[in-house]
């Protein structure tokens, strides 16, 4: 193969990474917007199935799960009123989680805890053994 035929070459395995690349981008940029749009409409029908007077926010503090929690406190600031309390725990820490103190949770009237199984089953009993009686609100990623 000549040296012209193997700098065209390389030149069009440059291109057609160049433009799968920008492909790539475009598809990742679409896909966070159709997420957001799901997360949006998934908080707008949790705020509507679960009126709050005084809710309080509890999330892992991982990208996801913190999110949902963000998205459901900023439905429910949309539809005029506010989270009681917000609050967050590292992600993973079930000792933790039952040894925190979440002062003030028996005053609240929603839980919506944005965190996985495991944790939102700590959290749960965690509230509930601190005075909570209201509805405990496990939040998870819309499909």
């Amino acid at each position: 193969m000549t040296m012209i035929a193997r700098l065209a070459r390389y030149g069009l395995v440059c291109a057609s990474v160049a433009l799968l690349a920008t492909q790539s981008a475009a598809n990742e940029e679409a896909d966070r917007a159709i997420r957001q749009r799901k997360w949006e409409a998934y908080a707008a029908d949790i705020v509507a199935k679960y009126p709050a007077q005084k809710a309080y926010f509890i999330h892992n503090k991982t990208p996801r799960d913190q999110g949902l929690a963000d998205e459901v406190y900023s439905a429910l600031r949309k539809s005029g009123k506010d989270a009681f309390l917000y609050d967050s725990f590292s992600a993973g820490d079930i000792a933790g989680i039952q040894e925190k103190d979440w002062r003030s949770v028996e005053q609240a009237d929603v839980v919506f805890c944005g965190c996985t199984a495991p944790e939102a089953k700590a959290v749960r009993a965690t509230v509930t053994k601190q005075g909570f009686t209201g509805q405990f609100v496990a939040l998870s990623e819309p499909k």
